[in-house]
């Protein structure tokens, strides 16, 4: 009889132990890291480019033209900014379609065509059409 009580007592405190150990591991905080520094507010800014570590990086990629795009978004390339048509211009001169589908072009910031709706879709250029696409890479 002693017995039964025992083994449930033991499972409600290792119950109660366990439910304390998810729920630090759940929030992402734990007994040895602070919660917060004094500094930083626990609003979110909507600024995503600003919660990247320091190492990120950017690229700009850019698949080899076509005369009929698919379903995406479709951009005419005079209708960008002038920082997202410099962006732009300077990945297809990086590219070599003839030996490679795509391009990757680098950017050590975020980019400008990504304040624009063509980041994800087709822009027209030169009688051609390219999709791009803006990936965030790095640490």
């Amino acid at each position: 009889m002693k017995r039964r009580q025992l083994l449930a007592g033991c499972g409600c405190g290792l119950s109660l132990a366990l439910a304390g150990c998810v729920d630090d591991a759940a929030d992402g905080t734990g007994d040895d890291e602070p919660t917060s520094n004094g500094d930083e507010s626990d609003e979110d800014t909507g600024d995503d480019a600003d919660d990247l570590e320091p190492d990120t990086y950017y690229e700009l990629q850019i698949d080899a033209p076509t005369t009929s795009p698919g379903e995406l978004d479709r951009c005419r390339f005079e209708a960008l900014p002038e920082a997202a048509q410099t962006e732009f211009e300077n990945a297809l001169d990086a590219a070599d379609f003839d030996t490679e589908e795509r391009v990757l072009y680098r950017l050590e910031d975020s980019p400008a065509i990504l304040e624009t709706d063509c980041h994800g879709g087709y822009i027209e250029y030169q009688g051609a059409y390219y999709e791009t696409n803006v990936i965030a890479a790095g640490g």
